[in-house]
């Protein structure tokens, strides 16, 4: 189990180091609260953007971290520490798995896991 654990957060990894963005990327608003387009986007908010959404979904059968990722990339977007706003997103997600059934709840933490292990090693491309 723990191999095709680490398997999947490899290929997870590799996909969004793949999908970083250009430096010429557009800013992120200075204060906590996302922009109008960033709210907008709220519905992506998990992932790299572009294709990347589509190997990290916001959301499943068992969670839902779309208001997680768009605290986290408003967090990212105000500059208040990489580290700090990467234990934010996930302290977020814990906190919305402890709102899951409780069959649920492993399965969610366990997601959120990953979430914050790959923001934590490729989070860097994106601050």
């Amino acid at each position: 189990m723990y191999r095709r654990s680490g398997a999947l957060l490899a290929v997870l990894l590799c996909s969004l180091a793949a999908l970083a963005p250009s430096a010429s990327a557009a800013a992120s608003p200075a204060g906590l609260a996302p922009s109008a387009a960033e709210a907008q986007e709220a519905t992506t908010a998990c992932g790299p953007g572009g294709a990347g959404d589509q190997l990290v979904p916001d959301s499943g059968p068992w969670f839902n971290f779309t208001a997680a990722c768009a605290a986290h990339d408003a967090c990212y977007g105000a500059q208040l520490g990489q580290a700090n706003c990467d234990r934010r997103f996930r302290d977020d997600m814990y906190a919305h798995c402890a709102t899951r059934s409780w069959y649920q709840r492993g399965l969610c933490r366990g997601t959120a896991d990953v979430y914050y292990e790959a923001v934590r090693r490729f989070g860097h491309l994106f601050y």
